[in-house]
């Protein structure tokens, strides 16, 4: 396969997966909600280390599966600073 095919196949994986990520931060929207209601912290250590433990397992390529705990970390805790976020605005809102 050649660069520009590599690329082009990255560019449409790129497409997908911010589709995807944008579900998952509609979702995180919901979760803050949640926890706003019942007075819960953003920060939960053990579902964190449960889905970096379950990424693991998903991952086809074990050899991969560090580089995509470190891709998930990055996206829980940009996932974490949004629920900040959300939560302060339910908070002003209400």
């Amino acid at each position: 396969m050649d660069l520009t095919e590599c690329r082009r196949q990255i560019d449409e994986i790129d497409r997908e997966l911010t589709q995807l990520l944008e579900q998952r931060l509609h979702l995180v929207a919901q979760v803050a909600g949640y926890k706003k209601a019942q007075h819960m912290e953003i920060f939960d250590p053990r579902r964190e280390a449960a889905v970096l433990k379950r990424i693991a397992a998903l991952a086809n390529n074990g050899e991969l599966a560090p580089y995509l705990q470190n891709i998930y970390r990055c996206i829980m805790a940009e996932s974490k600073n949004y629920e900040a976020e959300k939560m302060e605005d339910i908070w002003v809102t209400k």
